[in-house]
């Protein structure tokens, strides 16, 4: 009779165990879900702020071409500029941008995982596997990598101790 009840509780403790993890995980869909929506209102309300301000100097541009008035040569770079950077943000706002970016971080995630690996005073430190800390083992700070006459400049205004 125990051994009965002890099976039925552990049947029904995977139960909600299941429902549990589905319950988690279809909230976190959700959260992500939310979070891709606000990422592509925020770049269509800015295509739409950028493009107008675009529209506005290429008119004023292209106005001043026409009645033949000087217009200067350097008022070229924000117009190829700002195409570059309006294409862009048209590719996140209408185009599938987002999801290769999420492409390339699931690529990432599966073969640069050892750009992951916190400082070793992170409490889960000890949770990432030793073959992705011996992969960042030799790397040194950045500090290490500075051109040695400015590190020479940098040392000579430290203090003496």
């Amino acid at each position: 009779m125990v051994l009965g009840i002890n099976s039925m509780l552990e049947k029904k403790g995977a139960q909600i165990e299941s429902t549990m993890k589905d319950k988690m995980a279809t909230q976190a869909m959700l959260q992500r879900e939310i979070q891709m929506a606000i990422n592509i209102a925020k770049a269509r309300d800015s295509l739409m702020w950028f493009g107008s301000l675009y529209a506005c100097v290429v008119t004023g541009a292209t106005v001043g071409v026409i009645a033949r008035r000087p217009v200067p040569p350097v008022v070229a770079v924000p117009i190829v500029m700002g195409g570059f950077a309006l294409t862009n943000m048209f590719d996140m706002a209408y185009g599938n941008k987002l999801q290769r970016v999420v492409a390339e971080a699931e690529s990432i995630m599966i073969n640069e995982k050892h750009r992951f690996v916190p400082p070793s005073q992170a409490p889960f430190y000890g949770k990432y596997d030793e073959a992705l800390v011996k992969k960042i083992e030799g790397i040194g700070s950045v500090g290490s990598y500075w051109p040695e006459p400015v590190k020479a400049v940098i040392d000579s205004f430290q203090l003496p101790k």
